[in-house]
């Protein structure tokens, strides 16, 4: 029995010490645990909240807070560490997918049917792609939108596409 418990938290565990998956996943991780541990039943997920932080800033902070979170993953020895850390997973990486959905302006339209919400969004990358170009926190949104008006979805480079993505899972059902 021993042995199947350490199987299936190992199982859990894995999925999240690589990339870090779509909310949904997290979610779903989220829900295993609580099966396996009915007095986690209870436990609710907080609300997330946006910070003030430019994004570049915002990015970094994540990227810091990711690597802290799975190491209290790979760690959790019991399923209420587990959880504990899943819930922060997913706090966090909500709060990066709706920081990224505010450089899409609302109202347009924009025809994201080839954006695989399955594919991670590299925070890191982002962040250099943003100092290597020198964009400025007022200047992210404007080259966005020049980037979705003038190119082709083939063409988005990782910024665009990340916050597209962001957009396409906020919009299609990314929290729980």
């Amino acid at each position: 029995m021993q042995e199947s418990f350490e199987d299936e938290l190992f199982s859990i565990k894995s999925k999240f010490l690589r990339d870090i998956p779509h909310p949904k996943l997290i979610a779903k991780a989220l829900e295993q645990v609580k099966g396996l541990k009915p007095e986690l039943l209870k436990e609710t997920l907080a609300p997330i909240s946006l910070n003030d932080f430019e994004l570049n800033q915002a990015l970094k902070n994540y990227s810091e807070k990711i690597l802290e979170i799975k190491l209290k993953i790979s760690q959790a020895i019991s399923l209420e560490l587990l959880y504990s850390a899943l819930s922060e997973l997913y706090e966090w990486q909500m709060r990066l997918i709706l920081k990224l959905t505010t450089y899409i302006p609302e109202l347009e339209n924009y025809h994201d049917g080839e954006i695989k919400v399955s594919e991670a969004i590299d925070a890191y990358i982002i962040s250099r792609f943003i100092e290597l170009n020198g964009l400025g926190e007022n200047e992210i949104k404007t080259y966005i939108c020049t980037t979705i008006s003038n190119k082709l979805p083939v063409d988005f480079d990782v910024l665009t596409l990340a916050c597209l993505r962001s957009r396409k899972i906020s919009a299609h059902a990314g929290s729980i």
